[in-house]
């Protein structure tokens, strides 16, 4: 299995932008970087999120990131399985809210 690592750092600007926000914004970046067809191909999602570069990132882009997934794949325990987290508790208590939330939304 293969890893690809998303830097979230790419997304802001340096000393304009600090923050990431917006659903449409996360559909659009997992769009860009293929996500899905990542995943697909079996490819594990290592996502950086530097605590000391990222200030805040809201809850709607997580919804807009991971939605594609979880159409597909349905329940948060299948989607985690595709990602490792490389950053802080905060941050990853941050996603694991929106994957509780997508997958109440999701499960069938």
């Amino acid at each position: 299995m293969n890893s690809i690592t998303l830097d979230l750092t790419d997304l802001i600007q340096d000393g304009m932008i600090d923050s990431i926000s917006g659903r449409k914004f996360g559909e659009g970046y997992a769009k860009k970087v293929e996500l899905l067809k990542n995943i697909k191909g079996g490819n594990k999602i290592i996502l950086l999120i530097p605590p000391d570069k990222i200030k805040a990132i809201n809850d709607s882009f997580w919804k807009g990131f991971f939605s594609g997934i979880f159409r597909e794949y349905k329940t948060m325990e299948k989607v985690k399985s595709f990602f490792t987290f490389e950053t802080d508790d905060f941050y990853k208590s941050l996603i694991d809210k929106n994957l509780r939330i997508l997958d109440s939304i999701f499960k069938e």
